[in-house]
């Protein structure tokens, strides 16, 4: 059955997946399995569909601001929905033109 909902998950553009997250956030929340504020890059490069190394990327080049524990790297939620949503502004912008 997971792979089933990870099939469909992949085919989802961004839009559908942010609808998906919206209407999901009640349930998670009343469940206590909310979407933690601070990601590892792991869990980053889950939600961008893309390799860990590309986070690592982003957050060298200053594209993703990333926050540091210790050794370790964190990106805040709200950090990765507004490089997405100017990812996809970009993207938008590219093609109309």
């Amino acid at each position: 059955m997971s792979a089933i909902v990870d099939a469909l998950l992949h085919e989802l553009d961004d839009v559908a997946l942010r609808r998906l997250a919206e209407r999901l956030a009640p349930y998670l929340e009343a469940t206590g399995q909310a979407a933690p504020e601070l990601l590892t890059p792991t869990e980053a490069a889950v939600l961008l569909r893309c390799a860990r190394k590309r986070v690592y990327e982003l957050a060298q080049r200053g594209a993703l601001p990333v926050h540091r524990d210790g050794g370790r790297l964190l990106i805040h939620r709200t950090d990765l929905d507004a490089y997405l949503t100017k990812a996809g502004e970009t993207t938008t912008t590219k093609e109309t033109a």
